[in-house]
């Protein structure tokens, strides 16, 4: 007795095409966020990092800087960094430096917001922002509600 050969048929196929595509359009967003979160954290050390510079400047010249490079940075803006370094590499795609603004006071004070590259994946996440008391919000050139970070 001969037996036919048997395989995968068009619709076993198809069925297994669709179910595919419809895990793929469920992870794709929830996937789209993790990265979005994983570029708001670097850019948020980052901010911090400056923080701690503008401290650091603070106690040394009683005056918080008003340029990147015065915190001893290569660059003033993050797309002038080195290709190497690492803010150009996990920031520098995604944000941009608005405002790294100081003011002589009394008492001195400093305010920096990066936002996020028009382009990017982050478009739709808003805005950070960080001053010298230590407030961290997001969203916080839109005039609406500002959120924490």
């Amino acid at each position: 007795m001969v037996r036919g050969i048997r395989g995968f048929t068009l619709i076993e196929l198809m069925i297994a095409v669709v179910i595919v595509a419809i895990l793929a359009s469920v992870a794709y967003p929830s996937y789209q966020a993790y990265l979005r979160q994983g570029h708001r954290s670097a850019a948020q050390a980052f901010m911090m990092e400056i923080a701690q510079r503008q401290q650091n400047h603070l106690m040394n010249s009683r005056s918080y800087a008003s340029t990147l490079t015065a915190l001893s940075y290569p660059a003033d803006t993050l797309a002038g960094f080195p290709a190497n370094h690492s803010v150009k590499v996990r920031v520098a795609p995604y944000y941009t430096l608005a405002t790294l603004g100081a003011s002589a006071g009394p008492p001195p004070s400093f305010a920096m917001e990066l936002t996020p590259v028009a382009s990017s994946n982050q478009a739709a996440d808003g805005s950070l922002c960080l001053t010298n008391a230590g407030a961290r919000t997001r969203h916080c050139q839109s005039g609406g509600t500002a959120e924490a970070w």
